[in-house]
């Protein structure tokens, strides 16, 4: 086994933050969405995101998707599921405090909110897409006893957080999009932390190399975290998209690439990312991001790596949101509402 760089990391001790959601609990809310689905709905639940893929700390949401079985559901089938049924029994067992229905969505959700603090989110797909990324990413981050594909994940996914740069509902990264970049970066070193475990094709879960896997990479997880911001920090978005699959980087440009034949919409002031789904080719990931969180998110990454320069590490994870941050130059028009889908499938 290969031994990595044994130093006094600065960044492990913040991982106590996650932990485990009890399993028994997960268990109470799948059971309830379940019951509410048996002889009137034709569908089935599943767990799906952080605690599928163990990423989870108490602040986390609980990820559960219901596969519809057959022709998506319509608005109106979703707001009696959502309103007449799944909202009435979940207040039957637990207090909730607050709650929001989005029937209307590209993914249908009904988000929660208990009065221990504990959230919820409850989408419909009429595909399994959402549970197969989650078994891919679970499978990446214990594919070996190395412990530094998780623990990288968690730090990035904590860093975003607490610079507000991981809430997908505001036009940021999800947290999704983050394990696919730190992903991604592990499989682009010269001496590879993951291999990458799927074809050009995006193979589902089902078609993993199952062939055992040890890097010969010794980075300690804190040189990882260094260069996973001098990455990105450096990555070219005008030129290049983030993929999980076949060589890593797909062009960004006018043409054929690994994820479809796309027309980008230029912005003045940056090129927008491309972050390829694994599961999905044809969607991307990073795709409701606007230009000012794009921008937003570009300061942050350099942020970070200007504490490292000079040899403030020990703030990363301590510092939050991105008042503080200097941003590039921006057009305002840039950014207006009819500007927002920047990518097109010809």
């Amino acid at each position: 086994m290969t031994q990595h760089i044994s130093a006094q990391s600065k960044l492990k001790p913040f991982l106590g933050v996650y932990r485990q959601i009890p399993p028994k609990l997960v268990a109470e809310y799948l059971g309830i969405i379940e019951k509410c689905l048996v002889g009137k709905f034709a569908g089935r639940v599943e767990q799906i995101g952080s605690t599928v893929i163990g990423i989870t700390t108490d602040t986390s949401d609980v990820d559960m998707c219901i596969v519809a079985d057959g022709p998506a559901w319509g608005k109106q089938k979703l707001t009696s599921f959502f309103g007449i049924y799944l909202l009435p029994a979940f207040r039957a067992k637990y207090d909730v405090k607050d709650y929001l229905m989005l029937a209307h969505t590209r993914i249908p959700l009904l988000k929660l909110e208990l009065s221990d603090g504990r959230k919820l989110d409850v989408s419909v797909q009429s595909t399994q897409d959402a549970v197969k990324n989650s078994l891919l990413m679970a499978r990446y981050l214990t594919l070996s006893s190395d412990t530094r594909p998780a623990e990288l994940v968690k730090i990035i996914k904590l860093w975003a957080s607490r610079r507000n740069l991981n809430d997908s509902a505001n036009n940021e990264m999800s947290t999704y999009c983050w394990t696919i970049l730190a992903i991604h970066f592990m499989q682009q070193l010269p001496e590879p932390v993951l291999p990458c475990l799927q074809s050009k094709n995006c193979g589902s879960v089902t078609d993993l190399d199952e062939n055992a896997w040890e890097s010969t990479n010794n980075d300690s997880i804190d040189i990882l975290v260094q260069n996973f911001f001098s990455y990105y920090s450096l990555f070219d978005f005008g030129r290049h998209g983030v993929s999980m699959t076949g060589s890593g980087r797909v062009q960004h440009h006018l043409g054929r690439t690994a994820a479809g034949t796309f027309r980008i919409r230029r912005k003045a002031a940056c090129s927008m990312p491309l972050v390829c789904d694994p599961i999905t080719p044809l969607f991307n990931a990073a795709g409701g991001m606007t230009v000012r969180k794009f921008i937003q998110w570009r300061a942050a990454v350099k942020r970070a790596v200007m504490l490292y320069d000079i040899g403030a590490e020990d703030r990363l994870l301590t510092e939050t949101g991105y008042d503080d941050l200097e941003l590039d130059p921006y057009d305002e028009e840039s950014d207006s509402s009819d500007d927002e889908s920047w990518y097109t499938d010809q």
